[in-house]
């Protein structure tokens, strides 16, 4: 897996969590 790629899931995930969290 590259990193890039990664790096790219994480903040992904980050952005998801963050949406939720504003949401709620």
């Amino acid at each position: 897996m590259r990193p890039q790629s990664y790096l790219c899931l994480c903040y992904s995930a980050i952005y998801y969590y963050f949406e939720n969290e504003v949401l709620q």
